[in-house]
């Protein structure tokens, strides 16, 4: 059984006059789909004011958030997930907030989408200085033109909003770890690149790694300014790696090259930035370099 909700979209002045005159943009709302409504049109309209109408869909955030609380309110619970259209992103920020999950729904190519996503999360236009490109989780005969973009992927540097879903982590596992020039020059470089990251870190060389972590391994104030400002989290001593690494956002993985830890990023293909530091780290890196190409040692 199926509960159908409309949601008028207010007029605002993100749209043409005429569109706002004949559209009364309404989507559809089951207890778990979200989802167009079919008596829309937009064939007949040209980019920008689908552009519009897309922009313009926030505005239905607010009355959405109503229907969630109507709904966990009559059921006595919350619902199991929200399915959302693609390009309703602020239905993730419902979901979150409400307790529930979002699920994204995307009408166009299973390859389509996944070159989509690759592109955003790895940024491989800006890194071979080419105009031919491959991206990561495609065959290396597929490969990929600067002139097949969009004006506004080509132009995606890593530092506007939506690419910056990359997430640095850093971890050398439980029982190595970094001398202390070593720790003040990665703080120091992390700081720099403005780049998001998640750092496991323990006492460096000559002390006890299950200790107490002094703040003099590190740039005065590093801690604080990668708190206040949300670039970083720095994690003292244990993190859940593969929780991590599960994560969508984890686009690389800076490793000691420990087994464990090259099984856990290899299963869910995570790129590995190489740091061997001791027993058969260093063998283990060289393999995976030269013999199967999966990874750069430091």
């Amino acid at each position: 059984m199926f509960t159908i909700l409309e949601l008028p979209l207010p007029r605002t002045q993100q749209l043409q006059p005429n569109i706002a005159k004949s559209i009364w943009w309404s989507f559809l709302f089951t207890v778990l789909i979200m989802a167009y409504h079919p008596t829309l049109r937009t064939q007949s309209l040209p980019l920008a004011p689908i552009v519009n109408l897309f922009h313009a869909s926030t505005h239905l955030e607010a009355p959405f958030r109503r229907v969630i609380s109507e709904i966990t309110v009559k059921d006595g619970r919350l619902p199991l997930c929200i399915i959302s259209d693609v390009y309703m992103g602020w239905a993730n920020d419902v979901a979150k907030s409400s307790g529930t999950l979002n699920e994204t729904f995307t009408t166009g190519s299973a390859c389509g989408s996944a070159a989509y996503v690759s592109l955003r999360q790895h940024l491989s236009h800006r890194l071979t200085g080419e105009d031919e490109f491959h991206l990561p989780g495609f065959s290396d005969a597929c490969r990929f033109h600067l002139s097949q973009l969009h004006q506004f992927l080509r132009a995606a540097d890593g530092t506007d909003s939506w690419s910056r879903t990359f997430c640095f982590y850093i971890s050398f596992g439980s029982q190595n770890t970094i001398s202390t020039s070593q720790m003040m020059a990665l703080a120091t470089g992390l700081e720099e690149s403005g780049k998001p990251f998640v750092w496991v870190i323990r006492p460096p060389v000559g002390n006890n790694l299950n200790g107490e972590f002094q703040p003099e391994w590190l740039p005065r104030g590093f801690e604080e300014r990668m708190a206040r400002t949300k670039q970083g989290l720095v994690v003292h001593k244990w993190a859940p790696q593969l929780e991590i690494l599960c994560h969508k956002s984890t686009g690389a993985f800076l490793s000691h090259c420990g087994w464990n830890s090259i099984m856990e990023s290899l299963s869910q293909g995570v790129p590995i930035v190489g740091w061997p530091l001791a027993a058969e780290q260093g063998f283990t890196s060289k393999m995976l370099m030269e013999e199967m190409g999966l990874h750069r040692v430091n």
